[in-house]
């Protein structure tokens, strides 16, 4: 399982995206505390959840994972 150094990444996505906590919930069937705990960096994004999150925003995994600078896939 692939840990994010922070959840800063992916609350920018979301801020950006203008994603609520409760739609991020939604989206990947999960209910708001465990959405809340994925935001809050108390439990890391499992790899299904890395990939999508990924092909949804158009961004790349080492961006979010925060290994690279560079957000947009190539």
């Amino acid at each position: 399982m692939a840990k994010m150094k922070n959840n800063t990444r992916l609350k920018e996505l979301l801020n950006k995206n203008n994603m609520k906590q409760r739609e991020f919930a939604e989206w990947f069937c999960l209910s708001q505390h465990m959405a809340w705990e994925i935001t809050n960096g108390r439990r890391p994004l499992k790899d299904f959840e890395i990939v999508e999150i990924c092909q949804r925003f158009n961004v790349s995994a080492d961006w979010l994972l925060g290994l690279s600078d560079k957000e947009e896939k190539e």
